[in-house]
């Protein structure tokens, strides 16, 4: 029977076996090596890529290594690994901006964790996903990436810390005014398990809900 590549289709052949007495396969298009059948789910390629779709479609780290039958610590590097890659696009400059913090559920005796981004008003593009305790530090890492495109207007609200961080000349302090940023606090809420008020899913490490953001955001 003709085997085809996991990763491009093309005819593969076979190359040998594994120590256990598994044939192996050689893609003659991309030259990977790999097997018809693995033991280990975590080895083919639908099942990684389904494990960035789901996290990012409300289910959680434990949950999808149940579904796809694979193992907690490989679904948390999958997600890692891919975020990697992910990157915003090109923002254009003089842009209008609304900037806010949301914060993510937290269990009593572990500290809170918040996440900061922006919004450009006209694209729905998201830059400056700042993650970590809700102080002027790391809202510096959000405003930092939104001044650096030159915008034309920045919409917060009242926090004192954006006082400080953003200048006056652009800067309009207003709750009224921030119904994108608002709407999109509800999709990550919706859309990120670990986001949700009330879960066992809560997230206890800032690199980990960063990596989802991004996931969320900027995964093609």
């Amino acid at each position: 029977m003709l085997m085809r590549c996991q990763y491009c289709k093309s005819r593969c052949v076979k190359i040998g076996k594994q120590k256990d007495g598994t044939q192996k396969f050689r893609c003659k298009g991309c030259k990977k090596h790999q097997q018809e059948e693995y033991k280990y789910q975590a080895k083919i390629v639908v099942k990684r890529k389904l494990v960035t779709k789901m996290i990012v479609n409300n289910a959680g780290f434990r949950g999808i290594a149940r579904v796809l039958a694979m193992s907690y610590n490989t679904v948390h590097k999958t997600v890692m690994d891919t975020a990697k890659t992910c990157k915003p696009s090109k923002v254009p400059e003089q842009g209008v901006y609304e900037v806010d913090e949301v914060m993510a559920y937290h269990k009593k005796g572990i500290p809170q964790i918040w996440a900061a981004y922006a919004i450009e008003r006209f694209t729905k593009q998201v830059i400056g996903i700042s993650v970590g305790p809700n102080n002027k530090s790391m809202l510096r890492k959000t405003i930092d990436a939104i001044l650096i495109t030159n915008p034309r207007l920045i919409f917060s609200d009242g926090n004192p810390s954006y006082k400080r961080l953003i200048p006056t000349n652009i800067h309009r302090r207003t709750k009224r005014f921030l119904k994108f940023i608002e709407r999109l606090h509800l999709t990550v809420r919706n859309k990120l398990k670990m986001m949700n008020r009330k879960t066992f899913a809560f997230v206890r490490k800032e690199s980990t809900l960063t990596a989802c953001l991004k996931l969320l955001f900027w995964s093609v």
